[in-house]
């Protein structure tokens, strides 16, 4: 008889994928929507004239993307990792070479923000940017108030 591991499967909801961390952080993986990805696939590069793309690219893009959407393999527009070493994102569309890493002392604020769409982060004495701007407003709500809670509760443990 097989013995259970000690995690459980991952949560979803809105289509984010949220791994619960032993350490009582979270990992949430946010899939890209359907029209992010077939722009992002279209038109990343900017050296090309984007508009003069053939109809044939366009189809063949389309395809691909309705392909993926179908069989579940949804896109990944973003990997954000709240932890007792920090906070670290990923945006595989903005190719990226290597996770963004703050350490948990020097976030601020991480939540949803009030005024426009996106997760708002601020990092102590240095900046304040949103993540996510693109991404559902429910999606943004759900993974802002899941890394607002996870935030509270590992300060409260390592105080």
């Amino acid at each position: 008889m097989s013995q259970l591991l000690p995690y459980g499967k991952p949560d979803t909801q809105f289509g984010v994928v949220t791994e619960y961390l032993p350490d009582g952080g979270v990992t949430l993986t946010v899939p890209d929507s359907f029209l992010n990805a077939l722009f992002t696939r279209l038109f990343r590069h900017r050296t090309r004239n984007a508009w003069g793309q053939s109809n044939q690219t366009l189809a063949i893009g389309t395809a691909s993307l309705l392909q993926e959407s179908l069989c579940g393999n949804r896109a990944v527009r973003a990997v954000l990792t709240l932890q007792t070493a920090g906070f670290e994102f990923y945006e595989p569309y903005r190719e990226q070479l290597r996770p963004t890493h703050y350490r948990l002392d020097h976030i601020g604020e991480l939540r949803a923000n009030r005024y426009s769409n996106g997760l708002y982060v601020t990092i102590s004495g240095r900046d304040s940017f949103d993540l996510l701007t693109d991404v559902r407003p429910k999606i943004v709500q759900y993974v802002g108030k899941t890394l607002e809670d996870t935030l509270a509760k590992l300060r409260s443990t390592s105080a």
